[in-house]
């Protein structure tokens, strides 16, 4: 990647993390590259860097995520941020047995911490390139910047129906608490858990309308109605972000106690 990286981009550097004890490296790939060429990692994405090896590698949706939460809100699949943790006197940097994860003194490394610090300092160069894609949509149409931000979630729209098929070559049995099962609870109980949040939000910013006197209580039980509800949890991207944040540390905690 370190060859690729050097021959493909229009500016790179990097930003000492003094507070996260590790060094960012950040690059941002030229716009006429090949950038599904397959014969290296999409740019789009951020991993940690470790003996000159590359671990938690996020690419696709999950990476753009994690680009915007560093900073990068524009332009995500011409970036590149390897975070390289300091392995010393004042931490320990190790890696599972899979050779899959870092760890810090044993502990999952803390990705949201990494993204504050850098976001803090965010490189004029990085700042610029967003100004710049920024630029090209007028300042009273958003469209550019919301497109940006559903390209992450486009998968989400397709809502699919699952069935099964005398020949599916897969079969649906019980859960178990084998390799991925106690996971899947998690996920489980994850996305259930933002979703109840979204439609308690609704509700309670429903009576918030009655105090205001400006909806009556023929007109409130409208707003948790069925329809309502169901309208209220539609939007993806927010939720998604958090899913997502929320997963990372719960089974970063899993994978430490396995």
């Amino acid at each position: 990647m370190e060859d690729w990286l050097s021959s493909s981009c229009q500016a790179h550097g990097k930003v000492r993390l003094a507070q996260s004890k590790s060094t960012a490296y950040w690059w941002i790939i030229r716009p006429n590259v090949d950038l599904n060429s397959g014969h290296y990692a999409p740019s789009g994405h951020v991993a940690a860097l470790y003996q000159d090896e590359l671990y938690q590698m996020v690419s696709g949706p999950a990476g753009f995520a994690r680009l915007q939460s560093f900073g990068v809100i524009f332009g995500c699949e011409r970036v590149v941020i390897y975070v390289q943790p300091d392995n010393g006197n004042t931490q320990e940097v190790t890696s599972n047995t899979a050779r899959t994860h870092l760890l810090i003194n044993n502990e999952a490394l803390n990705w949201a911490e990494y993204a504050t610090e850098f976001r803090e300092h965010l490189p004029q160069q990085l700042e610029d390139f967003q100004n710049e894609i920024g630029q090209k949509a007028q300042h009273s149409d958003h469209r550019l910047a919301i497109r940006e931000r559903l390209k992450t979630i486009k998968e989400l729209f397709r809502f699919g129906r699952y069935r099964p098929t005398k020949s599916g070559k897969f079969t649906v049995g019980d859960s178990s608490e084998n390799s991925g099962g106690s996971q899947a609870t998690v996920i489980r109980d994850t996305v259930r858990e933002w979703f109840e949040q979204q439609l308690i939000e609704t509700i309670l910013s429903a009576w918030a309308l009655r105090h205001a006197g400006r909806w009556s209580m023929v007109e409130l039980p409208e707003l948790w109605s069925e329809s309502a509800l169901t309208a209220a949890v539609l939007p993806r991207y927010h939720i998604d972000i958090n899913i997502k944040r929320s997963l990372g540390q719960r089974l970063g905690k899993l994978a430490n106690a396995a």
